[in-house]
């Protein structure tokens, strides 16, 4: 008997925030809301990961904690923790499983991720199609995040391995 394909229904709306989903590729379904807290989560861990900022104590949990108590709405309010709450603060915020130790060797951590290089930034910054090969590419040419958001998309396309799919991503992040 022939093999048939089976009808997939996908969900129309986020479980989460319940906003619409998109259907990018048959494959790909996501949230429309860019402020959906489960993309933001997403976003975040990615950029934490081991491929992109290597910022080892902060894990799935963290993340997801750090973001359901408000503490962190980005990734760039990881780097402002320590202007914005003590260590105590945190403590009481995040609670149960969370003592000064783990906070300090957190906060700890993210300081010590300001070392990382400028490719490393990129591929945690959720552009897509730009994973590690294409931000080491990236960094090498721009050198800085603001040269690279100056560039131009005729500047990018120009690039070995960067596409107009691509490069209107670049643009369009930015």
């Amino acid at each position: 008997t022939p093999i048939t394909a089976l009808e997939i229904d996908y969900p129309k709306y986020c479980p989460i925030c319940g906003c619409e989903t998109v259907n990018e590729t048959d494959v790909l379904i996501k949230c429309s809301n860019e402020e959906c807290s489960a993309k933001i989560i997403g976003k975040i861990i990615h950029f934490c990961s081991k491929d992109c900022m290597d910022i080892r104590s902060i894990g799935e949990r963290v993340v997801e904690d750090l973001v359901l108590f408000g503490v962190v709405e980005d990734v760039c309010d990881l780097y402002t923790l320590k202007e914005r709450y003590t260590v105590a603060e945190l403590v009481d915020i995040l609670g149960e499983g969370y003592g000064s130790k783990s906070v300090e060797k957190m906060l700890e951590a993210i300081e010590m991720s300001k070392e990382k290089p400028f490719a490393n930034i990129l591929a945690g910054l959720s552009i897509p199609n730009v994973g590690k090969v294409v931000a080491r590419q990236l960094a090498k040419e721009f050198k800085n995040i603001d040269n690279l958001m100056d560039t131009k998309y005729n500047d990018l396309i120009s690039l070995d391995g960067i596409g107009e799919i691509m490069a209107d991503e670049i643009c369009w992040w930015f």
